[in-house]
């Protein structure tokens, strides 16, 4: 599933958007900004904008973030995610 929102959105107000969130640390902002992506995350008590890259289920994947933000954010994006996961106690082993 992914956003078709998000598709047509400004990439430079994206980016814009995207890059504040991910240097403040507010990975649930790292989502479609348009309203109804807003409303349908907001009425979820665990939302995808929330879950590690691999685990997003809205279509915003490592290179969707690293197309809008570039490399070293989106490696910032995901390393914050991790540390998420670890901190909520959300993280689980997968067997490789």
């Amino acid at each position: 599933m992914f956003c078709t929102v998000l598709t047509i959105s400004c990439h430079a107000c994206l980016s814009s958007f995207w890059t504040l969130a991910i240097e403040e640390g507010t990975l649930q902002s790292v989502a479609c900004p348009a309203v109804s992506c807003v409303k349908e995350r907001a009425g979820k008590v665990d939302h995808a904008a929330g879950a590690h890259a691999l685990e997003r289920n809205d279509g915003i994947s490592m290179e969707v973030v690293e197309s809008v933000v570039g490399k070293d954010l989106a490696r910032r994006w995901r390393l914050l995610s991790e540390k998420r996961l670890v901190d909520t106690g959300a993280y689980h082993y997968r067997s490789l």
